[in-house]
């Protein structure tokens, strides 16, 4: 049947997307440290390429009608994605300026940002209402199970490499192409799934323009949620350098905190859904942001391992249900057509906040000469619990939820927090100079 026949090919996108996603993504910081160019650009290109892909990703609403179809879009530009990718992969034995990688980094994320909303709605209209929920569930697991698997194999296939430069720079090139072919193969399936007639009906009222006409409600959640990543990434580029560098944890004790987060996020993502016929989605969604709002001030009381670990999935938990959560409010209140544009707008102010408070971040962090991560620790909290003056009030009912699903964990990611950006140090070392983001 097609139906079953869409699920199944669905699930193979989402694995492959996301191995892909573990495998290469995960490492194109680590790939400019080996390649030699500065810790200044290592640290730019998880920042700066994002804020430009999120603003090359608005041409979506725009285009997508002209195209006429979710289906085509989410092909091309999935493809765009994966080619880029394999340029990066090629870039390896190349010596070029820093500014062409940036150029290239950049357009992969055009090409998943631009995936991410069209293939949502998308989906919304191919999958039966009445097993969305826990068609994604089972989905969104299949997928975080393969970036983490990703993630390891590249971690360990790397740090056997890392004390000989051209061997590390020839398994970049490695892992980067077969990070591009799972993403051809990613784009492949997708081709091979449907599209309703109702799907290229709705196309044709995705505009910007509809994602603030009256709706004061979606303008205060949209708020919300840019003072409160701001206020997330002001420190979050600094846990893994204050883990490696200033707790000096060895690569395994490392890797075991990443796993908790990661493993724990995957586990409240399976949960959310029967917390929120529980408690109310409102009062998950308030759970799991005061939840996150004085994470960075728990690493000043304590640096010990398995207390690390314990915060680490306490982290990975909240996020969970907070990723969550934001979709479950955003698909619940957003009708179908503004489905498209509005994750678009989304997704600008992601990588609008993570470029703007990383870099302000930065500064401080920079200027700080006593204490440095734990002012931008301290400052982090604050921010965090300021942005709660702008939570926004509303009532959802129990039957605006049942055609509710969790997106799969992608290059879209929700709060740009779930796996981690790990750098390698470019000396023969065994250590890990700088990572990003395990938690936040």
């Amino acid at each position: 049947m097609p139906l079953n026949r869409n699920l199944r090919l669905s699930i193979l996108d989402g694995g492959f997307y996301s191995f892909m996603v573990g495998l290469g993504e995960t490492y194109i910081a680590a790939y400019l440290l080996a390649k030699g160019y500065s810790a200044i650009a290592a640290s730019l290109i998880s920042t700066v390429p994002l804020l430009i892909g999120g603003l090359l990703q608005l041409l979506t609403p725009l285009l997508l009608p002209r195209m006429g179809s979710y289906k085509r879009w989410v092909v091309k530009t999935s493809f765009i994605q994966g080619l880029s990718l394999l340029v990066l992969a090629s870039t390896a034995f190349l010596d070029l300026s820093v500014y062409w990688i940036f150029l290239i980094v950049s357009l992969y994320w055009a090409g998943g940002m631009s995936t991410g909303p069209a293939w949502n709605s998308w989906m919304t209209e191919l999958v039966p209402t009445d097993i969305q929920i826990r068609y994604f569930s089972f989905r969104s697991t299949v997928s975080s199970a393969f970036v983490f698997l990703g993630l390891v194999i590249g971690g360990i296939l790397l740090h056997q490499k890392q004390a000989d430069s051209s061997e590390l720079l020839n398994m970049f090139f490695n892992i980067f192409a077969v990070a591009a072919l799972c993403r051809f193969v990613s784009s492949f399936f997708l081709s091979q799934q449907t599209e309703t007639e109702l799907s290229r009906k709705t196309i044709l009222n995705q505009s910007l323009h509809n994602v603030f006409k009256n709706s004061l409600q979606q303008k205060n959640l949209l708020l919300f949620i840019f003072v409160f990543l701001f206020g997330v990434h002001f420190s979050s580029c600094f846990f893994n350098p204050f883990m490696l560098k200033e707790l000096k944890l060895d690569f395994s004790n490392y890797m075991f905190l990443l796993a908790s987060s990661f493993l724990a996020k995957m586990a409240s993502q399976s949960l959310c859904h029967r917390l929120v016929s529980k408690l109310s989605l409102q009062r998950v969604f308030l759970i799991s942001t005061l939840g996150i709002v004085p994470l960075p001030l728990i690493w000043i009381f304590d640096q010990s391992f398995y207390y690390l670990l314990f915060m680490q999935f306490v982290s990975g938990f909240m996020w969970g249900l907070y990723e969550v959560c934001i979709f479950l409010i955003l698909f619940s209140r957003v009708p179908t057509e503004k489905r498209t544009a509005t994750l678009s707008v989304y997704n600008l102010l992601q990588t609008s906040a993570m470029a703007f408070g990383s870099t302000i971040g930065a500064v401080v962090f920079n200027n700080v000469d006593h204490n440095a991560y734990y002012s931008v620790f301290a400052i982090s909290t604050a921010l965090r619990f300021l942005s709660i003056a702008f939570f926004p009030g509303f009532k959802i009912k129990p039957t605006d939820l049942k055609s509710i699903f969790v997106i799969k964990p992608s290059g879209e990611r929700l709060s740009r927090g779930e796996v981690p950006q790990i750098i390698l140090e470019d000396a023969p070392s065994h250590d890990v100079k700088k990572s990003k983001r395990s938690v936040s």
